[in-house]
């Protein structure tokens, strides 16, 4: 219904979809005074009609946690969402610039684009790859589902791809630890078969293969003496060409590293992530770990069979920082 008023202003404009009609329309909403406003409403053309659809799926697409991607069977892309252009480190508007290859290394050799598009029209692939980020030069491993759509009876390459780098770093840890208790089941089925003789060279060996489970460059035990007030290392395992520190670290004062031992006292690990960041009030610990080139480490309080705490095990990562 329309209005006629004598001097209309314009307070509102809306866009609609009605379902009955299947068409939008545009609501313009004029004031008449405080407490009334009148409406007209007319139909969209084709053209703006099919805009704000554009836009709408455009918003949809954006929104999405996936990459979405659309090529020509040349592998010429013509269409990238926000979150597949920023994986790839591009602007969606300079998606028409790149080709699958320059994000893809598995078109890269001759041929092997053909080929997949020959097997897609046999139907919807489903392989692990990577993608290959233009700024930062590093690949990203994604889960891809690829298929070959005839639209209007032109064929394009459809490509809905997940970053799947967290399940991966998910999966190795799960395998580290897994690992990490096949190791330790080992070591005690060993120690309880070992004779007094033999424990100290099985000590060494554990060092060893505890060091290198963890690419740890030294691995370490010590003993706390709480009577006499300090610890001292018992047993080291160094890396080759990594320096062994043993002899400079017996009757360390406890006093020096107080935080160390209450970590300890708790029964929990001890970690630091880079010896160059402590802080002012651990200087006495600096002055100890710097001389040994230590980057990081990392030490697990050891126990006797009542709990009491008898010492602990460390890791120092000398070359690299690691935790």
């Amino acid at each position: 219904q329309q209005h006629h008023l004598s001097h209309p202003s314009v307070s509102e404009q809306q866009k609609i979809w009605v379902a009955e009609k299947q068409s939008w329309y545009e609501l313009h909403f004029f004031s008449i005074n405080e407490s009334h406003f009148a409406c007209s409403w007319q139909p969209l053309s084709a053209a703006e009609t099919w805009q704000i659809e554009y836009e709408r799926l455009k918003h949809y697409m954006n929104s999405s946690p996936d990459s979405i991607q659309v090529s020509d069977i040349r592998g010429q892309m013509l269409y990238i969402n926000q979150e597949g252009a920023n994986r790839l480190g591009i602007v969606p508007e300079e998606i028409h610039r790149f080709n699958v290859k320059d994000f893809e290394p598995l078109f890269h050799e001759p041929g092997s684009w053909e080929a997949h598009i020959n097997h897609l029209r046999l139907g919807e692939m489903r392989v692990q790859s990577h993608n290959f980020h233009q700024g930062l030069g590093k690949e990203i491993p994604v889960e891809v589902s690829v298929s070959l759509r005839l639209i209007q009876g032109t064929e394009y390459v459809v490509a809905v791809s997940r970053n799947i780098s967290d399940r991966i770093e998910t999966q190795k840890e799960l395998e580290k630890h897994v690992g990490m208790l096949e190791l330790l089941m080992r070591m005690a089925t060993t120690y309880i078969n070992a004779s007094v003789e033999q424990l100290q060279e099985l000590i060494h060996s554990s060092l060893k293969e505890l060091g290198e489970f963890v690419a740890a460059d030294r691995a370490y035990i010590f003993d706390y003496d709480f009577q006499a007030g300090d610890c001292s290392n018992t047993y080291e395992w160094c890396a080759p060409g990594i320096t062994p520190e043993i002899d400079n670290l017996q009757n360390i004062p406890i006093d020096a590293i107080p935080y160390w031992v209450d970590q300890h006292r708790m029964g929990e690990a001890f970690f630091v992530e880079e010896v160059a960041w402590l802080a002012d009030d651990l200087h006495e610990l600096k002055e100890i770990l710097e001389p040994q080139g230590i980057i990081s480490l990392m030490t697990v309080p050891m126990r006797t069979p009542d709990h009491a705490l008898m010492g602990f095990l460390g890791f120092d990562s000398v070359r690299e920082k690691r935790i």
